[in-house]
């Protein structure tokens, strides 16, 4: 069943085409794609951009041309964030890493419900490979398109709670995950180069961190299949005895409570920490050098910038940090878009007054969330 209303029809699509010029578009009009592609096809250019020859330019990862092209793109593209030469770019990647991890927690949160496991919104690892090597504000629109589309008919309240139902042990699994797979991979790449010095490691040593990280659904996908699965599953078996015989399974907030706990930390720690510096940076300008406390004050930051047609080349750096802004703007409205159609499909909440009392994903979690508050609180 396709499902046309106007999130599918009209906000999605828009946002999909928004990110495709905001990305694409822009980055060909302010010579971001221009200047990665000279590097990559000048093999006279051996050094990182930038670093004034102290960095060596990594081409060769796995021996396969195509690949190893890619990765070198990636790299490029990801070091002019790792530097510490472009602090506003920086600053934003650092905010995008929690709200990217927490957008790849609740899709994956998602893909395990019992009601998604066969549709392909579950192909998580795939759609994470294919939006590190395109562009988040594609493909999180695409996949919350695909999302909405797909939903079987309006279910009633049976229904749905056995299509939100999720394995326990697949819950527990999912925080660790992330952090195995996303949250360390993340952490390691912007390790310092003299820090990595200190350890006797060469300075090339964070260009194999931050080319491991772009494959971290991978990462992710690997330590829960051979690392964490077979632990959890271990500690979490129960007595024959003691299981219900017919014993219902349904999202309760011992299930799903860790992992949106999770997704809500993860999301709103480098936030307010980002938007810390960046408020003190224009609040308290004496505080920092005056070229500083001009790249960390908030527009320069978070405010995505129009590069027009024809438009002056701009440095790579900048360009990278354009492509970010659109990035994490695009996807955050898409994200915010799937949710309150979820949330009015789910609850049968229609112009602006309350429907059926049908419990919907964005209700669990909310009752998840008080139950930290308020303990004795049950689903």
């Amino acid at each position: 069943m396709v499902n046309l209303n106007l999130s599918t029809t009209v906000l999605l699509p828009a946002l999909l085409a928004a990110g495709a010029t905001t990305t694409m578009v822009f980055s060909a009009n302010n010579g971001m794609f221009a200047k990665i592609t000279d590097m990559v096809d000048n093999p006279a250019i051996t050094t990182m951009p930038g670093t004034d020859g102290a960095v060596p330019l990594t081409r060769e990862w796995t021996g396969m041309a195509a690949v190893d092209r890619q990765f070198t793109v990636l790299l490029i593209f990801f070091w002019q964030l790792l530097d510490g030469r472009h602090p506003a770019g920086t600053l934003q990647a650092a905010h995008f890493f929690g709200q990217m991890g927490a957008y790849w927690t609740l899709m994956q949160l998602e893909a395990k419900r019992e009601g998604n496991k066969r549709r392909i919104i579950a192909y998580t690892t795939l759609i994470g490979l294919v939006y590190q090597n395109m562009s988040v504000a594609i493909t999180i629109p695409l996949w919350c398109l695909a999302h909405l589309l797909t939903l079987p008919a309006r279910p009633t309240s049976t229904t749905l709670t056995a299509a939100l139902s999720i394995d326990p042990v697949e819950a527990r699994i999912l925080p660790w995950a992330m952090t195995l797979g996303y949250i360390l991979p993340s952490v390691a790449m912007a390790v310092p180069p003299h820090a990595l010095a200190l350890a006797g490691l060469p300075a090339q040593t964070q260009h194999y961190l931050a080319t491991a990280w772009q494959v971290f659904p991978f990462w992710i996908s690997l330590s829960s299949a051979l690392i964490l699965r077979p632990i959890f599953t271990t500690t979490t078996t129960t007595p024959p005895s003691t299981t219900p015989a017919a014993a219902p399974t349904k999202p309760t907030t011992t299930t799903t409570a860790p992992v949106h706990l999770f997704a809500l930390l993860l999301a709103t720690i480098p936030h307010a920490t980002t938007l810390a510096l960046s408020s003190t940076a224009s609040f308290f300008p004496s505080l920092f050098h005056p070229s500083l406390s001009a790249s960390l004050h908030p527009t320069a930051v978070y405010l995505p910038r129009y590069s027009s047609p024809g438009g002056a080349p701009v440095p790579l750096a900048t360009g990278v940090h354009r492509f970010l802004q659109w990035d994490e703007a695009i996807s955050s409205v898409a994200s915010v878009v799937w949710a309150a159609t979820v949330y009015l499909r789910d609850t049968g909440t229609k112009g602006g007054e309350s429907g059926t009392a049908d419990s919907g994903i964005e209700e669990y979690f909310l009752l998840d969330m008080m139950k930290y508050i308020k303990p004795e609180i049950e689903v």
